[in-house]
């Protein structure tokens, strides 16, 4: 595994946490929306908050596979990199396939991030 990987696994795992202690710590009735001063002008129940977050997740978690999947079945031709020649010959594929995973991996660790800090 790459540090992408290690990254999403340890966002992924944060952001569990963090929902699972905002549950307990959450009132009934949640703010869900604010006006341009800043005061709440929308709100809806907890559970239905909680529900949108986690919904919101696996939205991303499923592009963050999705892209991993387009990763392996793209075909060379495609891929368009700067040393094109180098990196998509036979014996250096498998290291370009296994560093835009990690990539992939990484960017799809700080959306999933960015979303948990925003809700």
């Amino acid at each position: 595994m790459r540090f992408g990987k290690y990254l999403f696994i340890i966002v992924l795992l944060l952001c569990i946490f963090e929902t699972a202690r905002l549950w307990f710590l959450a009132p009934a009735q949640m703010a869900s929306h604010f006006n341009f001063q800043g005061n709440p002008d929308g709100f809806m129940p907890k559970l239905q908050f909680f529900a949108s977050q986690i919904q919101v997740a696996i939205v991303v978690i499923g592009l963050g596979v999705l892209m991993q999947l387009l990763v392996l079945i793209t075909p060379a031709r495609w891929i368009n990199l700067p040393n094109r020649e180098y990196w998509l010959i036979p014996e250096h594929h498998d290291a370009l396939m296994e560093n835009l995973s990690s990539f992939g991996f990484a960017l799809f660790g700080g959306i999933l991030l960015v979303v948990q800090l925003g809700f």
